[in-house]
C-alpha cells in the first residue's frame, strides 16, 4: 500500500517538476520565488531610473543664468542711460534756443539729438527683457542726471556739441520741471515692468474670453492714455513763458525774466505722464498711440513746419505763440520717452514663457 503511494507519487514529481526546473534547474517549492524577483524587480528599476536624472537637469541652471541677466542689464543701462538722457536734455535745450529766436527748424542737432537719444533708451529697454535692473538703473540715472540739469551742470560737452551753456539748459527746463516728468515716466515704466512680470492667480482658460477682455483693456487704457497725455500738454502750456522781449540780450535766459513760475502745472504734467507710462503695463499700444499723436508728431513736426510755412514765429514781446513754440520741444521729448520705455514692457513681455489664461501671452500681447 505504501510502495503503490510512492510510485505514483515518485512518478508525478518528475512530471510536475520537469517544466518548471528546466529553465533554472530549481526545486518545484522555489519557482514561484525566482519568477516573482525576475519581474517585479527589471521594474520599479526602469521607472525609478529616469526621474532622478532628468529631473534637476532643466531647473539647475536657472539659478545660474539670473545673477548674469540682472547684471548684463544693469550694466548696460549704467552706460547708455545717463548719456541719453544727457542728450535728451540738452537737444530740448537747443530746439527752445532756436525756437525763442523765430527759427524752429534751424536746430538739425536738436532733432538728431532727440533720435539718438530715444535710440539707446530703446536698447535699455531691450536688454532689460529678461530683468527690471535696466529700469531701475535708469529711474536711477534720471534722478542723478536731472539734478545736474536744474542746476546746470552738464554731464556731456554742450557747449562743444551744440552751443548749449549750463544757464541755457537751467532756463530751459526748469520752468516745466521737465526733469521730475522724466523720472515720472521712468518711474511708471519701471513698474509697469515688474507688474508685467506677475502671472494671473486665476487665468481664464477661454481663449475667447481671454482676447476680448484684452481689447477691452486696451481700448480703456488709450483713451484713458489720449484724456492723460492731453491734460499733460495743456499743463506744460499753461506753465511755459510768453514773453521773449530780453532773449535777444540776454539769450535764452531771458524767457524767464518777467516769468512768474507755475510749478502745481509742472507737477501736474509729471503725475499725468507718469500714468500713461504705467498703463504700458496693460497695453503697449495704448500707450505708443497717444504718445505718437499728442506728442512727437505735433512737436517735432507739425508745430515748427506750420510756424515756418505761415510766418506765425516766436516774435519779441507777449504771445501764446511764445508758449507753444517753447512747449513743443518738451513734448516731443517726453513723447520720445514714453515711447521707448513702453517698448521695454513690451519686450518684457513677450520674453516671458506662455501661460495659459495670460492675457498678454500670444496675439494679444500689445
Amino acid at each position: 500500500m505504501d510502495q503503490a503511494g510512492d510510485t505514483p507519487g515518485t512518478g508525478s514529481v518528475p512530471a510536475a517538476s520537469h517544466p518548471s526546473s528546466a529553465p533554472d534547474g530549481r526545486p518545484v517549492g522555489a519557482v514561484p520565488g525566482p519568477v516573482t524577483t525576475h519581474v517585479s524587480g527589471p521594474r520599479p528599476a526602469s521607472v525609478a531610473a529616469p526621474s532622478p536624472v532628468a529631473a534637476p537637469s532643466p531647473t539647475s541652471h536657472e539659478p545660474r543664468r539670473a545673477p548674469r541677466r540682472h547684471l548684463r542689464s544693469a550694466v548696460f543701462a549704467t552706460f547708455f542711460a545717463p548719456i541719453a538722457l544727457s542728450i535728451l536734455g540738452l537737444s530740448v535745450t537747443d530746439l527752445q534756443a532756436t525756437a525763442a529766436v523765430g527759427q524752429p527748424l534751424s536746430s538739425s542737432e536738436g532733432i538728431v539729438g532727440i533720435m539718438v537719444s530715444t535710440l539707446l533708451l530703446v536698447l535699455v529697454g531691450l536688454n532689460s527683457e529678461d530683468s527690471p535692473s535696466g529700469m531701475v538703473v535708469t529711474s536711477a540715472a534720471a534722478v542723478v542726471v536731472g539734478l545736474f540739469q536744474l542746476v546746470g551742470v552738464m554731464p556731456l560737452p554742450g557747449r562743444t556739441v551744440s552751443g548749449v551753456s549750463g544757464a541755457d539748459l537751467v532756463a530751459a527746463l526748469s520752468w516745466g520741471l521737465y526733469p521730475l516728468s522724466v523720472l515720472s515716466i521712468c518711474l511708471g515704466a519701471t513698474v509697469a515692468v515688474f507688474l508685467g512680470r506677475r502671472r494671473p492667480a486665476d487665468p481664464d482658460p477661454e481663449e475667447h474670453d481671454r482676447v476680448l477682455a484684452h481689447g477691452r483693456e486696451r481700448t480703456a487704457v488709450a483713451s484713458t492714455s489720449l484724456a492723460l497725455v492731453g491734460g499733460a500738454v495743456a499743463a506744460l502750456l499753461l506753465a511755459a513763458p510768453r514773453d521773449t522781449t530780453e532773449v535777444a540780450a540776454r539769450g535764452l535766459p531771458g524767457i524767464l525774466v518777467g516769468h512768474a513760475p507755475r510749478p502745481l502745472f509742472a507737477l501736474l504734467a509729471a503725475v499725468l505722464l507718469g500714468l500713461v507710462a504705467l498703463g504700458s503695463r496693460w497695453s503697449v499700444l495704448g500707450t505708443q498711440v497717444p504718445a505718437w499723436l499728442l506728442m512727437i508728431l505735433p512737436g517735432l513736426f507739425a508745430v515748427p513746419v506750420w510756424s515756418t510755412l505761415t510766418g506765425v514765429v516766436i516774435t519779441p514781446g507777449t504771445s501764446h505763440v511764445t508758449a507753444v513754440g517753447l512747449t513743443a520741444p518738451v513734448v516731443t521729448a517726453l513723447g520720445s520717452l514714453l515711447v521707448a520705455t513702453s517698448l521695454g514692457v513690451h519686450w518684457m513681455r513677450r520674453a516671458l514663457p506662455p501661460h495659459e489664461g495670460d492675457p498678454d501671452a500670444g496675439a494679444t500681447e500689445n
